[in-house]
């Protein structure tokens, strides 16, 4: 299709579209549009004086209805868009993929020429078979138009080789366990406990579906690598004083306070805290039970069968959390050299943090111990069953973001994150003495 062509075919239903367009944006600035705008449906990745990368993600789309997300997409990019060209990657969803895709497409191919002739490139991200064999047959010339700048992505490596799409590192999560069920609407009320010890399905997400405050943990790491070099980081604790303060800051949901923590042993208190403190383990306990049966006959030819038959029987949430944490405890377990922490040592420490023996039971013991040896397999196994993640990856990224622009940037979770809250003036002090102590 030559240049003629293409022009041709925007310009053929050109004045219609502009005069409906003119009408949309009047109609979007006087419409209430904020349950949309707290869902980051759109997020705005990464931008320049050229390129603007926007976040699309599919899974949230099938809430709303298409006028809203059509205003709130003219919106987001109407004047962004005149002056600069912008990318899109969109998110597939999960949950009926084909048919939310189909609609943001046609939503698209209604709005004027330049959002055709500003795009540099439309990213699909982790589309089926059957879409791309639909959007390869389509034969309507707009829909080719839009096809000819269409590009799939299906490795996490390649997504973050888009331009100026700054990625939060749980993208390196395997797409399979990415999305989360989505929650009861009771579970989108603001809970009254913070973080420790609530339940999974109470924590607040970022996109993808992983509490902030276990992001803002673990990117704790990203921003200085030479806390992985501490030695026995995770098996010595730091000053208890210090622990219970950053408890308290955290639990607020105050996590720009990790910005001037100085000893990384506080921060890997708080990782194991925060499992430790969970209402239920991160693998239950009928799963233990099962783990335990199936290892006392576990050979070197059947660890990878009992491990993806345990991950097959973990709920969503849980395998996405599990996965996370065994590529970043690889990651640390790489500068045992300095650390004294080998993944023998980190299995040891992190057995009781995602597994809980039953403490009434004669056979806790040899519970804890086949435990113990599960996270054993799991970590030796473990590129094996996911070859392209790696908490490295992350790290070449050379991403600098503090943890509380991670917090109020990367959050499109089943409710919007909100902005750190305003400390109250006992939390003030408790800041303040905290910044002392670091210095």
């Amino acid at each position: 299709m030559n240049a003629k062509v293409v022009k041709q075919v925007l310009e053929k239903h050109q004045p219609q579209l502009d005069k409906e367009y003119q009408n949309k944006l009047q109609i979007a600035k006087y419409t209430n549009l904020s349950d949309i705008e707290k869902s980051n449906f759109i997020q705005s990745s990464g931008f320049d004086q050229q390129n603007i990368c926007f976040l699309f993600d599919g899974n949230i789309q099938h809430e709303f209805d298409h006028n809203k997300i059509e205003y709130h997409i003219i919106n987001r990019l109407d004047n962004k868009i005149d002056q600069n060209t912008y990318t899109i990657v969109y998110i597939v969803a999960q949950k009926d993929g084909q048919a939310q895709l189909s609609r943001f497409r046609k939503m698209l191919k209604q709005l004027p020429s330049k959002y055709y002739t500003q795009l540099i490139q439309f990213y699909l991200y982790q589309a089926s078979l059957m879409i791309k064999t639909g959007l390869w047959l389509n034969t309507s010339k707009r829909g080719q138009l839009w096809y000819k700048k269409t590009k799939y992505i299906d490795e996490v490596e390649d997504l973050l080789k888009i331009p100026n799409f700054q990625a939060s590192w749980i993208n390196f999560v395997p797409q399979s366990n990415q999305f989360i069920e989505q929650q009861e609407p009771n579970q989108l009320i603001k809970q009254q406990e913070g973080p420790f010890g609530s339940n999974l399905t109470d924590q607040k997400l970022n996109q993808f579906g992983i509490p902030i405050i276990l992001d803002c943990l673990l990117s704790y790491f990203v921003t200085n690598a030479d806390r992985f070099l501490k030695p026995n980081i995770f098996r010595k604790q730091g000053s208890i004083n210090e622990e219970e303060q950053l408890y308290t800051l955290l639990n607020n949901e105050n996590y720009e306070c990790l910005n001037v923590v100085e000893d990384a042993r506080i921060v890997c208190s708080m990782i194991k805290r925060f499992f430790t403190s969970l209402p239920d383990p991160l693998i239950p306990q009928d799963l233990l039970k099962f783990i335990c049966n199936q290892i006392v006959q576990i050979t070197p030819q059947t660890e990878i069968a009992l491990l993806e038959e345990v991950f097959g029987k973990l709920p969503g949430f849980n395998r996405v959390l599990l996965t996370v944490m065994v590529s970043f405890l690889q990651c640390v377990g790489n500068y045992s050299e300095f650390n004294h922490m080998n993944m023998n040592n980190l299995a040891i420490v992190f057995a009781p943090c995602f597994m809980r023996a039953q403490t009434n039971d004669i056979s806790s013991l040899e519970q804890i111990g086949q435990s113990v040896k599960f996270l054993k397999i799991l970590f030796d196994n473990f590129d094996k069953m996911f070859p392209n993640v790696t908490f490295k990856l992350f790290l070449q990224q050379k991403q600098t973001q503090s943890c509380s622009s991670t917090s109020s940037n990367s959050s499109t979770g089943t409710e919007t994150i909100s902005k750190n809250k305003i400390l109250s003036s006992s939390e003030d002090e408790i800041v303040s003495e905290f910044q002392q102590k670091q210095q």
